[in-house]
């Protein structure tokens, strides 16, 4: 048990260092600093208005830079790893597959994570005023957005390539926020068809609109210890079926 704690730690780390030497990872640090920096020449420029548009901005720049990581680093991991077969290096040592995997979802995950903090930080250095324990929800459900979506682009990166995994995970981020509209319009239509197809969807996607707690308003907005309870566990739920998904067909793909 301890043998395999160290070779995930090995693998987590090696392909954190990996990541950060990647030209894409500092493409979406420039990409989120040029963000920020929008949002605070128009905050600078609605003064009454200041805080809501850099909190609306600079927590909409911070989902776009992590969940498009996310998407691109989960796309890309392991269909290099099995193009190039340099994961058969490894895999002939005493460690399974699933170990495998799992170190490089920990290594991403704590990419990740190390974007987060500096990202937060400075959202929170940029508003007057501001609740840090409010910021610190939003922060988390961003991440943890982040997380379901890394889980599912590498659980279809094992069955297809790179560029069809990047579409899927854009649209399933953009139908996770779309969702409540499609229902709503389906309840409008009074197709029961569509009724019971948009409800289905519901339950087969992960529900993004219900924790959208990108804007300023939830910045000053009281969570509820249920509130975030509900959040984190649907968010680890989603993230948690997709790793094990991806597990199971990464055990019985052939990458010889």
């Amino acid at each position: 048990m301890i043998l395999k704690l160290r070779q995930l730690w090995a693998i987590s780390q090696t392909t954190l260092r990996e990541w950060i030497r990647d030209k894409f990872f500092w493409v979406i640090c420039f990409l989120c600093i040029f963000l920020f920096s929008i949002s605070l020449v128009l905050g600078e420029m609605t003064f009454a208005e200041r805080d809501k548009v850099l909190g609306d901005l600079g927590l909409l720049s911070l989902e776009i830079s992590l969940c498009g990581l996310a998407i691109f680093a989960g796309s890309y991991l392991l269909s290099k790893e099995i193009d190039r077969q340099t994961c058969l290096m490894v895999l002939i040592r005493p460690l399974g597959r699933a170990e495998f995997f799992l170190g490089k979802w920990l290594g991403i995950a704590s990419l990740l994570f190390l974007f987060l903090i500096p990202s937060l930080v400075f959202t929170g250095f940029l508003l007057s005023k501001v609740d840090v324990g409010y910021l610190i929800i939003c922060g988390l459900s961003i991440y943890l957005k982040s997380l379901v979506i890394l889980s599912v682009v590498m659980a279809f990166s094992v069955l297809v390539r790179p560029l069809i995994t990047l579409g899927f995970g854009t649209a399933l981020y953009l139908f996770g926020h779309w969702l409540e509209d499609v229902k709503f319009f389906a309840e409008k239509s009074r197709d029961k068809n569509f009724i019971q197809l948009a409800n289905f969807a519901d339950w087969i996607t992960p529900n993004f609109y219900k924790f959208n707690w990108k804007s300023f308003y939830f910045l000053s907005h009281e969570f509820s210890v249920q509130e975030v309870s509900i959040m984190v566990l649907h968010m680890v739920s989603w993230a948690v079926v997709y790793i094990l998904f991806a597990i199971v067909v990464f055990r019985r793909k052939d990458i010889v």
